[in-house]
């Protein structure tokens, strides 16, 4: 399952031109409410994930998990 999840979020990244924002939430990459959160925490934590630069994080304030994220897509230098 981390695998697939991994594949389908390089898909994501990959898939936009470098300086692009877009939007990640637990739908869109197939988790649970409770796994993106913990996925998100991390991202929060390093500012970003590979690929990618971490530009706002929202809370749901039912539950205070994360819940969706916008990212902004950077080159990696080859």
């Amino acid at each position: 399952m981390l695998a697939a999840m991994d594949a389908l979020l390089q898909a994501i990244i990959e898939g936009r031109r470098p300086g692009t924002e877009f939007t990640l939430s637990p739908r869109r990459l197939g988790l649970s409410r409770e796994a993106f959160h913990a996925l998100a925490e991390r991202w929060e934590a390093n500012r970003g994930g590979d690929g990618f630069t971490l530009v706002y994080v929202h809370r749901s304030a039912h539950t205070r998990l994360i819940d969706l994220v916008t990212v902004r897509r950077f080159s990696t230098p080859g």
